[in-house]
């Protein structure tokens, strides 16, 4: 049974939407990453298996064709960034996670990456340039934040990581924030949908504050999708996990119901938020009602594409949800085996 079936009970009372592109955009989103390096031959049929394309889709459901790719192609980059650094070696070397950020920072700031850059390095800048041709000046600035933000929750993980450290239920909750990567997914609202918004609108109280509504329920919706995969990595980067290690008694299933009900606020957050959303005027008010229709699509795409992915199925099919599964648990991730960052790298420089 998939661990998602355990995501059902949630609480997300908005309309399910799908980009009518989806197909087209699974196919070149996936080719891209084969021919960028990301993914080798072997693993591209895992890679179809996970769906990506169906995420990108769902979450930005009126994106005219050539931006779904371009954002299907962005969430793949930070899926296979995830896969490298989560589970291999470099992801408990803050030290070579450093170097790595360094490298994907001059990457993304336009700086043709090196022959000893990874694959990782090159993407991006390919990537990168496409996204930036398509925005306005500020915004390219926004996005090389949140981005940069991002590589720094990454390396707070690492730091963790080679400590065996458990943060604190607060620090975890605001550390996710950035290490989840949704705030840059929420900044491409505005690219790949053609969204006319501005830094008056994405920065007033109301609307920051949806955005990080919305940030934390699609990284805590995660947290209980991937909680089997994580457990049996020893990852502690997991809001259950944080949770039960930070009450008595420590059991999964109170940990697990806490996140839900965690979950559930923040949902309601975000609807009473909606209520209060001032107006900037009749033809800006028609772009900013979109943009929170996105969000909505955010939480809302994330769970239908998670009951649909094969990215964290349990590869036994013998437990019944992530509450239940041991850490142990076999998981087929639905997605290429880690690409080896750290020995590219050495080899690349030896």
């Amino acid at each position: 049974m998939h661990p998602h079936d355990s995501l059902l009970p949630l609480f997300c009372p908005f309309p399910s939407r799908i980009n009518p592109h989806v197909d087209e955009a699974d196919v070149r989103s996936v080719d891209w990453a084969s021919d960028a390096g990301l993914v080798g031959a072997p693993d591209v049929a895992r890679l179809r298996a996970a769906r990506f394309a169906w995420l990108s889709s769902r979450a930005y459901p009126t994106a005219p064709v050539d931006e779904l790719v371009l954002v299907s192609q962005w969430n793949l980059w930070l899926f296979a960034h995830d896969d490298a650094c989560d589970a291999a070696e470099i992801g408990r070397d803050p030290e070579a996670m450093t170097d790595l950020y360094a490298r994907l920072g001059r990457a993304l700031r336009d700086e043709t990456p090196e022959a000893t850059d990874p694959p990782l390095a090159h993407a991006l800048h390919e990537l990168a340039r496409r996204i930036f041709a398509r925005a306005r000046p500020a915004w390219r600035h926004r996005f090389i934040e949140v981005v940069e933000n991002y590589f720094a929750g990454c390396l707070w993980e690492a730091r963790n990581r080679r400590l065996r450290r458990v943060p604190s239920v607060e620090e975890y909750v605001r550390m996710r924030r950035a290490a989840g990567a949704v705030q840059t997914a929420i900044e491409l609202i505005e690219v790949c949908e053609r969204i006319t918004i501005d830094d008056e609108m994405l920065d007033h109280q109301t609307v920051a504050a949806m955005a990080l509504a919305c940030n934390d329920v699609v990284c805590w919706t995660n947290d209980l999708a991937s909680l089997p995969k994580e457990r049996a990595e020893d990852n502690v980067h997991n809001l259950v996990v944080v949770l039960r290690d930070s009450r008595s008694p420590r059991d999964w299933p109170r940990a697990t119901a806490q996140a839900m009900d965690m979950l559930d606020g923040r949902v309601r957050d975000f609807m009473a938020l909606a209520a209060t959303v001032p107006s900037f005027g009749a033809e800006r008010d028609v772009e900013l009602a979109r943009y929170i229709g996105n969000l909505r699509s955010w939480m809302r795409g994330n769970i239908d594409w998670a009951l649909e992915s094969g990215r964290y199925r349990v590869a036994s099919g013998e437990h019944g949800s992530a509450l239940d599964a041991p850490a142990d648990t076999p998981v087929d991730p639905g997605a290429p085996a880690a690409i080896p960052i750290l020995s590219h790298m050495r080899a690349a420089e030896g």
